[in-house]
């Protein structure tokens, strides 16, 4: 009787052990398959480039999303410095970034999952702008004398992006969240390095 006893808290133990693994360890061993669907527009005045080569102010009122942001964009070769607080103007671009929803349904062997968020970028550092580019209706821009003026900085973008992600294997619960999160990064700075590309080609074009 005392050793039936002796493996039930046993088996308890381990099985509360192994639950609590699953919900506070950051621990994963499987694959995922995520799909984007994005859409993205630019609003360029005359020969506005994307001050690319300034780096970028980021925010976005996450500090783990500004974390893996940073990261995200360094690998497309973009330079962002987080702020905890966004100002009016700075005197480089700045990146704001919006998380609409975060879903998931969990389970430690096939989590499924979607982010849908937003970004405005603008080249001038108008954080103003950058933040109405998410926060508004429709996509207007109205340019004023702030600093700085020259209108070969006056470009901006608005990104919509969802991230829908089915995976398979084992995650933990903080696995499965970080997956979210860097996912959602490492789709921004593709979006915005794609654009900075784009934008580079039609002024070369230009120039032909």
């Amino acid at each position: 009787m005392r050793t039936s006893t002796t493996v039930s808290v046993f088996l308890a133990v381990v099985l509360l052990a192994t639950g609590s693994a699953f919900l506070l360890l950051d621990f994963h061993a499987g694959q995922s398959n995520t799909t984007l669907s994005s859409t993205v527009a630019a609003n360029a005045i005359d020969n506005a480039t994307t001050r690319s080569e300034a780096g970028l102010y980021l925010y976005s009122g996450d500090d783990e999303l500004d974390r893996r942001l940073v990261v995200a964009l360094a690998e497309q070769g973009i330079e962002a410095t987080p702020v905890s607080t966004l100002e009016a103007q700075y005197d480089r671009p700045v990146l704001y970034v919006a998380t609409n929803s975060v879903n998931y349904t969990y389970s430690p062997v096939a989590p499924r999952g979607g982010v849908s968020w937003e970004y405005g970028y603008a080249a001038d550092g108008n954080a103003t702008i950058a933040r109405s580019l998410v926060e508004s209706d429709s996509f207007v821009v109205v340019v004023r004398d702030t600093p700085p003026a020259d209108a070969d900085y006056r470009y901006y973008l608005h990104g919509e992006l969802t991230n829908t992600d089915e995976s398979s294997g084992v995650y933990s619960l903080p696995a499965y969240r970080n997956h979210l999160t860097i996912g959602a990064a490492e789709s921004t700075a593709t979006s915005l390095a794609e654009q900075f590309r784009l934008r580079a080609q039609q002024l070369d074009s230009r120039t032909v």
